[in-house]
């Protein structure tokens, strides 16, 4: 909207600050067997920054309800994304005031990291088997699972990560697995 390009910063955190969190859409998925799933994404009306510096119990209520909103329109699981999983004790507080299982969405942003590589490797016609693959971040939960999901579909990996030790234990994982060069 043109208006939020005028009005002064100050006035759209405040306004974030008391918005409460709503649906923002709803995906419907058909598997193999015709099972239709649904799920939805709720908005957490909060930037980032907010989320890191607001206080951490009106953070975490703020999440929570939109958890409940979840629990309402018949989720079954909640994964927690978008800075919401770092805010206090990485989600354990959300989900001991959930009725419902609460993860923290890193294996969903891990699969949308995957299928964006497979779907770019087809449009641009490359082969991951004979392609160098390099995970920047392995040593962190997204980076791992995606570094382990890949190993299955190269020959060759790089892995970077702050800590050399979660490299060289996460090398020793895959190559047990899947016997590829891994360089660190």
């Amino acid at each position: 909207h043109k208006i939020l390009r005028i009005l002064p910063e100050w006035f759209l955190k405040e306004s974030l600050k008391w918005r409460t969190p709503y649906k923002v859409s709803e995906l419907r998925l058909t598997q193999a067997i015709n099972e239709e799933i649904r799920g939805y994404f709720i908005g957490v009306p909060l930037l980032p920054q907010q989320i890191l510096t607001l206080d951490t119990s009106f953070v975490l209520n703020k999440i929570i309800l939109a958890v409940k909103i979840a629990e309402r329109l018949g989720a079954k699981i909640v994964g927690l994304g978008g800075f919401t999983s770092v805010v206090g004790d990485k989600g354990i507080t959300i989900a001991k005031r959930s009725s419902i299982p609460v993860t923290s969405g890193n294996t969903y942003t891990a699969y949308a990291v995957l299928k964006a590589i497979f779907d770019n490797a087809k449009l641009k016609g490359k082969n991951l088997k004979s392609s160098l693959v390099a995970v920047i971040g392995a040593g962190g939960s997204i980076g791992s699972l995606c570094a382990k999901k890949l190993s299955y579909y190269t020959s060759k990996m790089i892995l970077t990560a702050r800590r050399i030790e979660k490299l060289e234990k996460l090398k020793e994982e895959i190559v047990r697995v899947n016997p590829i060069e891994v360089v660190i």
